[in-house]
């Protein structure tokens, strides 16, 4: 009851089932933000209105096997109205770099990982987008080895980053059988807010 479910717009048309869901407070006044209609069952885009201007947040879930998820984003630059509104990529990018990752795990950086990620850099660089999860942050512990990686990840706008207060991991609200760390992101961008309503007291 305390959110609003933005689910994949073609979940019902779309061959595959969605991997990709994003949650929206419901204090926040649906006049304030809307839902941008885009063909994959992997990604789910909203636009808020903020104080800083409209801030478009797509939510990625990319397969390991392919770039395909990564590669949608590139249609998503008409939908910007202007330059000077916000972006951001959020979510599991499936994809390992030195840019992120622990050097430790310098096994993980083959040369066709190392390909598949430079057409996510690309991308970002292609946009002017920063990456704001900071480098060597782990989001993702093996459930056959145990060990930490970075396959999550977030990018926004270079003048975005400026309203950037925190983006980091939360370990305390990690969730029972996941093995993945939330990430928590938090921007000096204020919302209009919803009034409570009072309710019927029937005691």
């Amino acid at each position: 009851m305390h959110w609003r479910v933005a689910y994949p717009t073609h979940k019902y048309t779309h061959s595959d089932k969605p991997r990709a869901v994003t949650l929206v407070n419901s204090k926040i006044s649906t006049n304030m933000w809307r839902q941008i209609d885009f063909p994959s069952a992997d990604v789910v885009i909203i636009q808020i209105n903020t104080s800083s201007g409209l801030c478009m947040v797509i939510n990625v879930y990319n397969n390991n096997n392919h770039n395909d998820t990564i590669e949608e984003p590139t249609n998503i630059a008409v939908l910007r109205p202007t330059e000077e509104d916000h972006m951001m990529w959020l979510g599991d990018f499936n994809r390992h770099h030195p840019l992120w990752d622990e050097d430790r795990n310098s096994h993980l950086f083959t040369a066709a990982a190392l390909e598949a990620s430079g057409k996510l850099l690309k991308l970002v660089a292609d946009y002017s987008m920063t990456q704001a999860l900071p480098k060597d942050v782990p989001t993702l512990q093996s459930s056959s080895t145990r060990n930490w990686t970075c396959p999550d990840n977030v990018f926004c706008m270079e003048h975005t980053s400026q309203s950037l207060l925190e983006c980091n991991m939360a370990p305390e609200r990690h969730g029972p059988k996941t093995d993945h760390l939330p990430i928590l992101t938090t921007l000096d961008m204020s919302l209009t807010a919803l009034s409570d309503s009072p309710l019927w007291n029937y005691y």
